[in-house]
C-alpha cells in the first residue's frame, strides 16, 4: 500500500524551519544592503512523504502574490540553514530557474542531516553558489517525511518533482499540491544584490624588461556573459597592446591614451566563458624599465550587454582638475566606465555621479604610479564626461568608455 504524498497535521505537529541564503559579493556590505525573501517564521503544519516510498521529492513555488522565494537580482549564495522539526529527515537547498512553461535545477547544495528538535541548523556554501534575478530558492527532501514549502502570501501555488531531475535539465510543471491546503513551511533569504561594478584583481609590477602584467582572479570569479575591463599603467612607448586571460575569452582594446609621462590603455571582453578563482588575466604592452599597475574590473551583465555606445574619449594633463573629454551616447541606459591613471603621491577623488572601484597602486613616492577605475549608470542619451581631482599636481590621464544597456 503507497503512503500518501501529503501527511496533514496539527499546526503543533511539525516545526519547519528557514532556509537562509546569505549573498556578499564585491564591495557590498552584507550588513548594510540586505534584504529579506520570503518568510523567517517557523510554523507547524504540512509535512511531506515522497511517493512510492524511497524516491526523493524537490518543492518549488511555482507563483506567488509577492514573489517571496524570487531571487531580485544577480548574487551569491554564501550558505543557508533551516530549522529541526519533529523528524530525522535530509535535505538540501535548491535553486530553480524559470525555463519556457517550467523551470531548470540550476543547484543543489550538499545534503543536511537533520535530528529531531528545534536548532537551527547553519551550513557555508563552498563554493558561493551563483544566483540571477529570477532565480527561486526551493527545497531537496531526500527522507520522508520532510518538510514542505511555504511562504504565507495568498496566491502561492507550491510544486513538487517526485525525484529529482539532472542539474540544468528542463523540467515540465511540477505537479500542484495547492490543492491539499495551507503549507506551513517558512523559507527566507538574507540577499544581497550583486553591485553593477565589482573589482576582480589587480597588480603592480616593477623590473626590467617590463612587457606584461599578470593578475590572478580571487574566489568570486566572473560570471559569463559579465563584461571584464582591464586597466593599464604603463611607460610612454610606442607599440600593440592587448589583454588575454587562461580561458581563451577575446578582448578588445577600447582605449589607449599614450603621451607625456605615461601610458593608459582599456581592454574588455564580454565574457564566453567564465572566469574560476585562479583563472589569470594578461595585459602585454612595448617593453620598457619600470612600473606598470594594472586593475580589473567586472560589469554585471544585468546592466550591460557589453556592446559599445559613441566613441571612446581619452585625455591627459599635468595638474588637476581630471576630464577624459566627452562621448556621445545614442542607447540609454548605459554604464560609463572610466579609467584614471595618476602619478606621485596625490590621491584622486571622483567627479559628480561616478563612484571608484577597484583603485590600484604600485611604487612609493614620486614614482608612485595609480590606476583609479569609476563608473555611473546613466538613464538617458547625450554627451558625458568623466571627471576629478587629484589632490596635489601630478601627471594624469583619462578614458571614458560607453557600454550599452540591456
Amino acid at each position: 500500500m503507497h503512503t500518501n504524498a501529503l501527511r496533514r497535521g496539527s499546526r503543533a505537529l511539525v516545526l519547519i524551519g528557514s532556509i537562509v541564503a546569505v549573498v556578499t559579493l564585491g564591495f557590498v556590505s552584507s550588513a548594510s544592503a540586505s534584504t529579506t525573501l520570503g518568510n523567517a517564521q517557523s510554523q507547524g503544519g504540512l509535512n511531506c512523504t515522497p511517493f512510492p516510498p524511497g524516491n526523493t521529492w524537490d518543492l518549488v513555488q511555482q507563483t506567488s502574490s509577492v514573489a517571496s522565494y524570487t531571487v531580485p537580482s544577480d548574487g551569491t549564495l554564501t550558505n543557508w540553514s533551516i530549522q529541526e522539526g519533529d523528524f530525522d529527515t535530509t535535505v538540501a537547498l535548491d535553486v530553480w530557474r524559470p525555463s519556457g512553461s517550467g523551470f531548470e535545477l540550476v543547484f543543489m547544495s550538499p545534503t543536511v542531516s537533520l535530528n529531531a528538535g528545534n536548532s537551527v541548523i547553519a551550513t557555508p556554501l563552498a563554493p558561493p553558489a551563483q544566483v540571477q534575478a529570477g532565480d527561486i530558492l526551493g527545497l531537496h527532501i531526500a527522507d520522508a517525511p520532510g518538510p514542505c514549502l511555504y511562504s504565507g502570501d495568498p496566491g502561492d501555488v507550491v510544486g513538487a518533482y517526485f525525484e529529482t531531475p539532472a542539474l540544468n535539465t528542463p523540467q515540465p510543471p511540477p505537479f500542484d499540491l495547492s490543492f491539499f491546503g495551507d503549507f506551513d513551511v517558512n523559507v527566507a533569504a538574507n540577499f544581497v544584490p550583486t553591485p553593477p561594478v565589482r573589482f576582480v584583481t589587480g597588480n603592480a609590477r616593477n623590473v626590467n624588461p617590463n612587457n606584461n602584467i599578470t593578475a590572478t582572479v580571487g574566489a568570486d570569479g566572473v560570471a559569463k556573459d559579465d563584461t571584464v575591463v582591464v586597466s593599464v599603467a604603463t611607460g610612454t612607448f610606442n607599440g600593440a597592446i592587448g589583454c588575454h586571460d587562461t580561458e581563451g575569452n577575446t578582448y578588445v582594446p577600447v582605449a589607449d591614451r599614450n603621451g607625456g609621462s605615461g601610458r593608459l590603455f582599456v581592454c574588455a571582453s564580454t565574457l564566453t566563458t567564465a572566469l574560476s578563482s585562479g583563472d589569470i588575466i594578461t595585459a602585454t604592452y612595448p617593453g620598457f624599465s619600470g612600473l606598470s599597475v594594472m586593475s580589473v574590473d567586472a560589469i554585471s551583465a544585468s546592466v550591460t550587454t557589453g556592446a559599445l555606445d559613441g566613441t571612446p574619449s581619452t585625455a591627459s594633463g599635468s595638474n588637476p582638475p581630471v576630464n577624459s573629454g566627452n562621448i556621445t551616447t545614442t542607447h540609454a541606459p548605459d554604464v560609463l566606465f572610466a579609467a584614471v591613471a595618476h602619478s606621485n603621491v596625490s590621491t584622486f577623488s571622483a567627479g559628480a555621479g561616478y563612484t571608484v572601484v577597484g583603485e590600484f597602486s604600485g611604487g612609493s613616492g614620486a614614482g608612485k604610479r595609480t590606476v583609479s577605475p569609476m563608473f555611473q549608470i546613466v538613464n538617458s542619451t547625450g554627451t558625458f564626461n568623466a571627471t576629478g581631482t587629484l589632490s596635489g599636481s601630478g601627471f594624469w590621464q583619462a578614458a571614458l568608455i560607453g557600454f550599452q544597456g540591456p
